[in-house]
């Protein structure tokens, strides 16, 4: 195999650099999620769930695709239901 299919992408640091922007995407998408007309109960619920992830070791770029679904998702329930309390026919 190719030396270059292991090469990765290092800051003068020697850690992995973020090239493609996803810790940006996930700021951004944290703060898409403050003006999102869903609940504030389902903002901290998505929130919770990312920083959850995070310390899972789930990668910053899925981190960043959840939080933007989710928020899609909270949008679509309104601003009467919480992800708790919706059942799987709510949310198809």
């Amino acid at each position: 195999m190719s030396k270059s299919l292991f090469c990765r992408a290092m800051d003068r640091e020697g850690k992995d650099k973020d090239i493609y922007g996803y810790e940006e995407r996930l700021e951004d998408a944290m703060r898409v999620l403050a003006g999102s007309r869903t609940t504030e109960r389902n903002k901290e619920t998505i929130r919770r769930f990312t920083d959850h992830l995070r310390v899972q070791g789930v990668s910053t770029g899925r981190l960043a695709k959840y939080a933007y679904h989710l928020k899609v998702i909270g949008e679509m329930l309104g601003t009467g239901k919480d992800f708790e309390d919706c059942t799987r026919k709510d949310i198809m």
